[in-house]
């Protein structure tokens, strides 16, 4: 499974019209007009509209984004098999500021990726709530990790 594939399938099209488009929806968790796989912005507002390619353009680019930020933050690591892409997610989902400021990041840089994976599932809370969506979330990032560590 690629990243793409795996984020799309956490994430969900959310407002889909069925014909191939979604609508822009007012997300009251985060207070703000969302649209396609969670993308906000200043263009996107009540009323607009996407392709399902204009929702994976938007994925795509904020997935390279996550990337970019995670190597910055942690350069020359020696990625195991399928680490960069579970610390992609990570990254994309929580922001780089979570990222640079967990024990994560720590044990990344320590090349400790038994830690890594066991430290991913601190991150299985929103608002102070326990979430099923990440728990497993969190749970399949450690699993991409896990074949290639796995002690």
């Amino acid at each position: 499974m690629t990243l793409l594939d795996f984020v799309k399938a956490r994430e969900g099209r959310a407002k889909d019209n069925g014909d191939g488009t979604v609508s822009a929806y007012w997300d009251a968790a985060g207070c703000k007009w969302t649209i396609g796989y969670g993308t906000t912005g200043l263009l996107i507002c009540e009323g607009v509209l996407w392709t399902y390619a204009e929702c994976d353009a938007a994925l795509v680019a904020r997935l390279d984004t996550a990337r970019a930020q995670l190597l910055a933050a942690s350069p020359g690591v020696a990625w195991p098999p399928g680490g960069e892409d579970a610390l992609t997610d990570f990254v994309y989902n929580e922001g780089i500021g979570n990222y640079n400021v967990s024990t994560v990041r720590k044990c990344v840089e320590a090349g400790d990726w038994v830690g890594v994976r066991v430290h991913l599932l601190d991150w299985e809370f929103a608002g102070g709530k326990r979430l099923g969506g990440l728990v497993t979330r969190r749970e399949d990032e450690a699993a991409m990790i896990e074949a290639a560590t796995a002690v």
